[in-house]
């Protein structure tokens, strides 16, 4: 049985010492996995790809090999670095498997990204500019489901003095951008707010919460910032995490203009990229640093992943800090696939947990 780690790219190359890396996965992820891990390049000794036609192949500079043809190799001093952003689950299944792998240290490249160091860091202190309002949309006309009714009560819970504002089809036009319109009218529900909690908060101010953000303290420390947001993990921003600035903050019209650009449908195919993307592109052309790291400049405040998001993306076990101000649960309504990737974060999740419990307890796979 494989020994699952995580840690953030940052420390791999002390983590990994002297020993080689084999990579599984040869796609567009291990692409990704060497631009953030140059500092281990070198150690690559290739790639494994389940795609037998890719067997003896190059993929970005390094061999590809069949499951089989490596294990030929017999190589020893290793760790494995799962590259697939998807299919993680099925390889450590395959890998767990095979007898020479036992004790082997596993990285999954997805959850290094996710498990960010903790930092130390002082909030901005000063006069509240933001007004105490929390904005939400919930567009569609059905109910709000109990779970996120129970978040929404979190936010009355620890911020009772604020005025809590619903928008819908009853008091915000839908019709004001062609992006949004379309996402409406494909009953693409979870893409309508992509614009309008810009233009909303950029409108009245305030602060915009996905409704599966649950807080789990008073928001008010961060009402001193023109502008605040965060990670959800090492490189991308995300508002749905929540965010907060006063009306028409500049950076918020540049997001706007983005929008105006884009169509959700173009040729009978959905646009089915996430915000994410577009918020990150903004902020990383106003000179922000996609480095997960706290950053304040110009009354702007990008606050880590444990801020808004403890456990990045894929709710990694124990990354609540004292810094933590709310938890986004990513219902991900927008997903076309939510169910399936979700349900393979939470069981790999649960896995790595007992896999973990059994280490202490002296527990050892065979």
């Amino acid at each position: 049985m494989l020994h699952m780690k995580a840690c953030p790219r940052s420390q791999l190359p002390k983590e990994i010492g002297d020993r080689k890396i084999i990579c599984f996965g040869a796609g567009r992820s291990f692409k990704t996995f060497l631009d953030y891990n140059k500092d281990i390049s070198q150690k690559i000794i290739g790639v494994i790809d389940n795609n037998s036609e890719r067997n003896g192949s190059l993929a970005y500079g390094y061999p590809v090999y069949s499951l089989g043809a490596f294990l030929k190799r017999e190589e020893d001093n290793i760790v494995i670095c799962i590259t697939s952003s998807l299919y993680y689950g099925s390889i450590l299944a395959q890998l767990d498997e095979i007898e020479s792998f036992d004790g082997v240290d596993c990285y999954l490249d997805i959850w290094n990204r996710n498990k960010l160091e903790k930092q130390d860091f002082i909030f901005r202190t000063g006069e509240q500019k933001i007004p105490k309002k929390i904005h939400y949309c919930w567009f569609g006309g059905k109910a709000i489901p109990a779970h996120l009714q129970q978040c929404i009560d979190s936010w009355k819970k620890y911020c009772p003095d604020y005025e809590i504002i619903r928008w819908d089809e009853s008091n915000y036009d839908i019709h004001k951008n062609r992006y949004m319109l379309q996402a409406y009218q494909a009953e693409k529900y979870g893409f309508v707010p992509d614009y309008a909690r810009l233009d909303i908060v950029r409108q009245h101010g305030g602060i915009y919460l996905d409704t599966d953000v649950e807080l789990v303290r008073n928001l008010d420390p961060l009402l001193c910032y023109d502008f605040y947001c965060g990670f959800e993990d090492e490189h991308y921003i995300a508002l749905g995490l929540g965010f907060g600035a006063v009306a028409g903050h500049p950076l918020l019209g540049k997001m706007l203009a983005v929008y105006q650009e884009l169509d959700f449908i173009r040729d009978g195919k959905i646009n089915d990229v996430a915000s994410p993307y577009y918020q990150s592109k903004v902020m990383e052309e106003e000179g922000y640093q996609l480095n997960g790291r706290y950053q304040d400049l110009d009354g702007v405040g990008i606050f880590p992943h444990d801020v808004l998001a403890p456990g990045g993306s894929l709710l990694l076990p124990d990354e609540r800090t004292k810094n933590t101000f709310s938890i986004h649960h990513y219902d991900a309504s927008w997903m076309a696939k939510c169910n399936e990737v979700q349900k393979r974060h939470k069981d790999l999740r649960q896995l790595y947990m007992e896999r973990v419990q059994d280490e202490k307890n002296g527990v050892h796979g065979s």
